[in-house]
């Protein structure tokens, strides 16, 4: 896994490999907001070019989901793209910006091109 902080740019880019665990999803995002160069309100772009989300359940969303809000200070209100190339990955992935539009107030958008997912963590255009 590689995580990038583009101070600059204001995003961090973060780019999993293999089967996604919840505890592997927590490390991610524990290692994203504990980085030296993160900072409050950074826009989010995981991109699954090279993950699956397959193993992760509905409980497992949710359990995320409630796992994020506990460091909703430290987050900041921020947006968050995701990613996906396969078509599975992406129903994983609708499935939790659904949970999130009702429990976070982290904008979240699922996306197939990290072009499109760009576009939108920076001027918020489809």
């Amino acid at each position: 896994m590689t995580i990038y902080v583009d101070e600059v740019v204001g995003i961090v880019r973060v780019y999993p490999t293999g089967k996604m665990t919840i505890d592997e999803l927590k490390k991610i995002f524990w290692m994203m907001i504990t980085h030296p160069n993160f900072r409050p309100g950074m826009s989010t772009l995981l991109d699954l070019g090279d993950a699956s989300l397959t193993p992760l359940t509905t409980a497992d969303l949710k359990e995320f989901g409630a796992f994020v809000q506990k460091f909703a200070a430290k987050r900041g209100e921020a947006k968050s793209a995701v990613v996906t190339h396969q078509d599975i990955d992406f129903g994983i992935a609708r499935m939790y910006e659904m949970w999130n539009e009702k429990n976070s107030p982290v904008q979240l958008r699922v996306f197939r091109s990290v072009s499109e997912a760009e576009v939108w963590l920076l001027t918020g255009e489809d």
